[in-house]
């Protein structure tokens, strides 16, 4: 049965722990981000495919598939990613959550209102992501919406 990359997100995201939502998430906006610069240069494309996010976030700015606002909103997630890696045991704010929502949602559309939603959600200071919750998922959903190929089929 297929499933789309947004179907792939929200059951992942949704049904799993912190760690394994938002690595889940991190990954669907790098194969993303890689599919977008093989669309504007294959040759570049596959060069890409070996790229550390960091880099491949800087090569999409340099390429313009991504905006300044954009980049900034991608590497503070990825900066929350290395903290995860390098402390398993890392468990970030709400607040530090919820600013990478408000910077997502002045980057990116909100087409389903989920970064609003997000922001609503992660002002309580007592939120804490559990299986069930959709509001890590939006933050993926919402960013990958603007990468155009949420439809295509999940890995």
């Amino acid at each position: 049965m297929e499933h789309s990359l947004a179907d792939f997100l929200y059951d992942k995201c949704q049904n799993s722990d912190f760690l394994t939502a938002y690595l889940t998430g991190h990954l669907v906006i790098e194969s993303l981000l890689k599919k977008q610069v093989a669309k504007v240069h294959s040759g570049v494309g596959a060069f890409s495919e070996n790229m550390m996010f960091s880099n491949l976030i800087e090569l999409c700015f340099k390429m313009e598939i991504i905006t300044q606002d954009q980049l900034s909103v991608l590497k503070a997630i990825n900066k929350m990613r290395n903290k995860l890696a390098h402390n398993l045991r890392y468990e970030p704010s709400s607040h530090e959550l919820k600013d990478i929502y408000i910077k997502a949602k002045n980057a990116f559309s909100d087409m389903t209102d989920g970064l609003t939603q997000g922001i609503d959600s992660l002002s309580d200071p007592k939120w804490k992501h559990e299986p069930g919750d959709y509001t890590l998922s939006d933050l993926f959903i919402q960013i990958s919406y603007d990468f155009d190929l949420l439809d295509e089929e999940a890995p």
